[in-house]
C-alpha cells in the first residue's frame, strides 16, 4: 500500500477533486502539485480513515444505492402518470399523449 503524508511539520499538502475517469457521476481525490495544479493520479481508494474516508465510504455504499432507488421510483411514477394521461381526452376528443418524455427509453 502506498502511504503519503498529508501533514509534515508545519507543511500541509493540498487535496483537490477532479472528475472521475471511471464514473462521470463521481469525483476523485488527488494531490495538488507544487505548481498548484491537480495531479493525475487519484488517491480516493487509498483514503480509508478519518472524516474523508467515512464520507467516501458513505458515498460508495449508501448514497449510490439511494440515488438508484429514487431513480426507479421516479421512473415508475412517470410511467404510471403517462399511462393515465394517455387515457384522457381533450376538448377535441383526442386521446392524451405522454405527459413526461418516454421514461422507458431515457436519453443520456
Amino acid at each position: 500500500m502506498l502511504w503519503q503524508n498529508l501533514v509534515i511539520g508545519t507543511e500541509a499538502r493540498q487535496l483537490a477533486l477532479v472528475a472521475s475517469a471511471e464514473d462521470a457521476s463521481k469525483n476523485d481525490l488527488v494531490f495538488v502539485t507544487a505548481q498548484g495544479s491537480p495531479s493525475g493520479q487519484p488517491i480516493t481508494d487509498l483514503v480509508q480513515g478519518g472524516e474523508l474516508g467515512g464520507l467516501i465510504r458513505f458515498r460508495d455504499t449508501v448514497l449510490d444505492k439511494t440515488y438508484n432507488e429514487f431513480g426507479r421510483v421516479a421512473v415508475a411514477m412517470a410511467d404510471t402518470f403517462n399511462t393515465t394521461h394517455q387515457q384522457g381526452v381533450n376538448l377535441n376528443n383526442d386521446f392524451g399523449g405522454n405527459f413526461f418524455y418516454d421514461v422507458n427509453n431515457p436519453v443520456v
